[in-house]
């Protein structure tokens, strides 16, 4: 992963905290997790992990996704934007302040938002925002934008990965099938091997881990249904 994604994600995660009026400790003791991790995070030190960034998603009461960085084609947009709107700017400020000339003013910010929030229905897999998390995890957003309360991501895992030892579990619903490669998921005290065609589909609030067996890289569609709520540990783990 780039050090702009780092950084990415860090920022968005600073802002989201900002807004809600949070310091570090307190999101840190909502999430769960340390304040110096979430200091490294925001500062774009380092990734954290899907389980972790999951966390603070839901403490925070914002989707996973709310934390991608932009695609490469919307971090060039966004240039050409700036770059347009300084170039009209320019030849405004050459020209006679008339009404004419107001009226081929740069476009305001609020304009170039509204452009840039209305998309079709149809995401092409080099538009996607894909977010690299620490241990080989991508998540890939499969929706053209934020939709309240669901996601719908592609999820790649790489060989050998594992969420580790601590199983998560929290309110709301699961539905996945793989499409390339294996896995276990343990669900509580059972494990399922899932192969290309089979899915599954459980209640998040059982404590959950997956293990990529597979010798190359798993992908798998995933759905999830999140209410906003704090997450929790397995007391057990």
């Amino acid at each position: 992963m780039g050090q702009r994604q780092l950084m990415a994600v860090g920022e968005k995660l600073r802002s989201a905290r900002h807004e809600q009026g949070l310091s570090l400790r307190e999101l840190a003791s909502r999430a769960d997790v340390s304040a110096s991790l979430l200091s490294q995070v925001e500062s774009g030190k380092v990734m954290p992990s899907a389980a972790t960034l999951y966390r603070i998603a839901t403490a925070l009461s914002l989707p996973v996704h709310a934390f991608f960085p932009p695609t490469t084609q919307q971090v060039d947009k966004e240039e050409d934007n700036r770059l347009q709107a300084a170039s009209t700017q320019l030849k405004i400020m050459e020209q006679p302040l008339t009404y004419a000339a107001l009226e081929n003013r740069a476009p305001a910010s609020s304009d170039i938002e509204d452009t840039q929030a209305i998309s079709g229905p149809v995401v092409h897999p080099e538009t996607r925002k894909v977010l690299e998390l620490a241990g080989g995890i991508k998540w890939a957003r499969l929706t053209p934008g934020s939709e309240e309360g669901m996601e719908f991501l592609e999820i790649s895992y790489v060989p050998g990965y594992d969420s580790g030892p601590e199983m998560l579990y929290h309110t709301g619903r699961e539905f996945g099938i793989v499409i390339e490669g294996e896995a276990i998921i343990e669900l509580g005290f059972e494990r399922y091997q899932l192969k290309p065609g089979d899915s599954i589909v459980y209640d998040s609030t059982t404590p959950h881990r997956v293990i990529n067996t597979y010798e190359g890289r798993t992908r798998m569609l995933w759905v999830r249904f999140t209410p906003h709520t704090r997450p929790t540990r397995n007391p057990e783990s």
